[in-house]
């Protein structure tokens, strides 16, 4: 069975025009040419299934594509039991590779609706099947438009992505719309970066300025928490202490996870805020900015248990003050 993969990269912009695209995957590209994308919408079943509104949304836009063979599949009756899994299997797969570009930098670029054409005459007839995701990603300080990626910078969201596959992928809650909750239990699996990795999701699919703090917040406490005392206090330093290269800049930036935390409790504990959103904004900004920083670097540091991690951190205050 053969099969063609599209959905829209909202809010993304190529430095210039492609043909077939740029590869992800196999099988699987990014691009804003003509060509590929008028060989999977300008067919009836694509054109009747869609709509106006749904092919309205194509026009002038980067989407992603997927081209390949389901090998087992071979009648109507068995691509109709797995079509709409394999559609969010891929909307998945694309969506993991946005958050490798948010690794490379900061982004309001999501997917959403996803649609497969289907054929096992080469195209002659063929049906078609849709998938939808939830959420909807938006920069770090809120702003409109889009996002300008290079070659380059799409090169370097590859280095590290790595494609699943479908014989491995579970479909997720609510059909797929949602992610698990397996990534708050230590029996499947949770750890500390798969925790922060996740509050950071939640934070860039959050509407507004104060909830993207709340949840950044949580993703700082998912990589460096050890215990119900001094949360604050310890997570202001262990920042600081990575991050900052001298005694200045880290008491600068321990001051700045305090404050951040100041309007985190705001808002969590139902008050309202004082100040200005525009304040806020450069919170959220520098937050995400620190979180990219921490997730990337993927440090040892955050595999040790908390003991460990608590000794870790205690020798380097200990040398601090020696010093």
């Amino acid at each position: 069975m053969e099969y063609k993969f599209v959905a829209c990269l909202f809010n993304m912009e190529l430095e210039n025009q492609k043909n077939r695209g740029i590869s992800i995957f196999p099988g699987g590209r990014i691009s804003n040419g003509q060509k590929m994308l008028k060989a999977i919408l300008d067919t009836q079943p694509m054109q009747d299934s869609l709509g106006f509104h749904s092919l309205h949304e194509f026009e002038d836009t980067v989407y992603a594509y997927a081209e390949g063979v389901l090998e087992d599949i071979v009648t109507k009756e068995q691509m109709d039991e797995m079509g709409m899994s394999y559609t969010f299997y891929l909307l998945r797969e694309f969506e993991s590779f946005l958050e490798e570009m948010w690794k490379v930098k900061d982004n309001n670029v999501y997917i959403r609706d996803g649609f497969i054409l289907a054929s096992d005459d080469g195209f002659k007839t063929a049906w078609t099947y849709k998938a939808s995701l939830s959420t909807i990603y938006t920069a770090s300080s809120g702003r409109k438009g889009t996002t300008l990626f290079t070659d380059e910078e799409i090169k370097l969201a590859k280095g590290d992505f790595t494609v699943g596959s479908f014989e491995d992928w579970d479909e997720e809650d609510e059909g797929g719309k949602n992610v698990s909750s397996d990534v708050f239990f230590r029996g499947k699996g949770s750890n500390r970066m798969l925790r922060a990795r996740y509050f950071t999701a939640v934070a860039r699919g959050s509407a507004t300025i104060p909830k993207k703090i709340v949840h950044y917040c949580n993703a700082l406490e998912c990589l460096f928490t050890t215990s119900k005392t001094e949360v604050v206090h310890n997570i202001a330093e262990r920042v600081s202490f990575m991050l900052a290269d001298d005694e200045e800049s880290q008491k600068e930036l321990f001051r700045f996870i305090k404050k951040a935390y100041d309007h985190r409790s705001y808002v969590v504990h139902g008050q309202s805020l004082r100040g200005t959103e525009e304040r806020l904004i450069q919170v959220s900004i520098r937050l995400d900015d620190i979180l990219r920083s921490l997730i990337c670097s993927n440090d040892e540091v955050f595999k040790k248990v908390d003991k460990e991690m608590d000794s870790y951190f205690n020798d380097l205050v200990s040398t601090k003050a020696y010093n």
